[in-house]
Order: C-alpha cells, then sequence, then structure tokens
C-alpha cells in the first residue's frame, strides 16, 4: 500500500509534473474508484496531448444509419 503510494506521488510529480493540490485531488478520485493507481487512470482515461485519438469519420452517426437502416 505505501509502495503504491510513492509510486502514484512519483508519477504525479514526475511525469505530470502535478502541483500539490492536483495531487491531492486525483489520489482522491483514484481511491473513491476502488483505489486504482493513478497511472492506470491517467493513461485510460485522461488524455495530455493535442492529438488528434481517432478518426474523424469514427463513430459517425451518419454512417452508421446509412449502413444499418
Amino acid at each position: 500500500m505505501i509502495e503504491d503510494l510513492i509510486a502514484d506521488l512519483s508519477f504525479c510529480i514526475d511525469h505530470c509534473e502535478m502541483s500539490d493540490d492536483q495531487i491531492t485531488e486525483i489520489i482522491g478520485v483514484c481511491d473513491d474508484l476502488g483505489g486504482i493507481r493513478v497511472e492506470y487512470f491517467m493513461e485510460e482515461f485522461i488524455v495530455l496531448d493535442n492529438k488528434q485519438i481517432h478518426e474523424d469519420d469514427y463513430l459517425d452517426i451518419n454512417v452508421f444509419n446509412a449502413l444499418h437502416f
């Protein structure tokens, strides 16, 4: 448990360059979600850059409707 907290703090400080308030908030959120690791949460659910995440027509409702209706 302590090792996980140290790893989370290290990730928040070194990788994400978070402030103390941001670290407190993200660790609290992860605890509320069942004690998941901060690194997992950040990598799976938070986008930190502006790169395109998916193709423009991915999940396009008009294309879906044209194919299925």
